[in-house]
């Protein structure tokens, strides 16, 4: 069975590599000048570190409605509609923890995994001491019968919240899900 991990870097040298080769395709591409002057002014903020919301000029506040909305959406059951609003907030904002998460919760409610775990990844890339991007990440992996690499979420997460107010609420969840993942292999 394939992993929801397949075809990510596994390794730093991986993932300089991929760095490497995007960097020279996009390299290659703009000193063609392949791009128009408002394309590349678009390109020139992004990487000086403007997000798209900032080169749009789409206040916080703006971006705070699209966040609140989705989540909205999500609670409500409107699924598809939260991925389309919550997609929109995450491409204007990709370093907003919160999107990312939202999105990622997103995807795991319509059982797509596979997005769902690597957005928990891009989640714990920007938190990574969040019990709950590790908890979520499990869900995702136990879906998927990957049960040895769930479990190891689920102990994180309880580590991360060892000590915290949540720590109850954290364990309680972890524990349930390993001991679904136990009785259903006994």
């Amino acid at each position: 069975m394939p992993s929801l991990f397949d075809g990510m870097p596994k390794t730093e040298a991986e993932m300089l590599e991929v760095q490497r080769i995007s960097a020279t395709m996009i390299g290659a591409y703009v000193s063609a000048g392949k791009l128009s002057p408002k394309a590349q002014s678009i390109f020139d903020a992004l990487e000086e570190g403007q997000s798209l919301g900032d080169i749009m000029n789409i206040t916080k506040q703006e971006r705070e409605a699209l966040l609140v909305q989705g989540t909205r959406q999500l609670q409500a059951g409107d699924l598809a509609g939260a991925q389309e609003t919550l997609l929109i907030a995450y491409r204007l904002e990709p370093t907003d923890a919160r999107a990312v998460y939202a999105l990622a919760a997103a995807f795991q409610a319509q059982q797509e995994y596979a997005y769902a775990a690597k957005m928990y990844l891009v989640f714990l890339a920007l938190d990574a001491t969040n019990p709950q991007g590790y908890l979520r990440l499990g869900e995702c992996l136990m879906a998927n019968r990957e049960f040895a690499e769930a479990e190891g979420f689920f102990e994180a997460a309880k580590a991360l919240a060892a000590g915290t107010r949540t720590a109850a609420a954290v364990n309680g969840h972890a524990d349930a899900m390993l001991g679904a993942m136990a009785a259903r292999a006994a």
